[in-house]
């Protein structure tokens, strides 16, 4: 992966999520009945310093 994604090798060695936004996720999913693409979107827009720095 590292020789043939660099871009996607950085960022999955980079990738970190703090384990009570994960657990906020997923009871969004869980008991709000939200799907998991709503979520990711919505983490994704509010957190874009974070996963913009992960491919740097």
């Amino acid at each position: 992966m590292k020789d043939k994604w660099p871009i996607a090798y950085k960022v999955a060695k980079a990738y970190t999520i703090d384990t009570d936004e994960l657990n906020k996720m997923s009871g969004e999913i869980d008991l709000g009945g939200k799907t998991p693409e709503d979520v990711a979107a919505a983490w994704i827009a509010a957190h874009e310093a974070d996963w913009k720095a992960w491919a740097q």
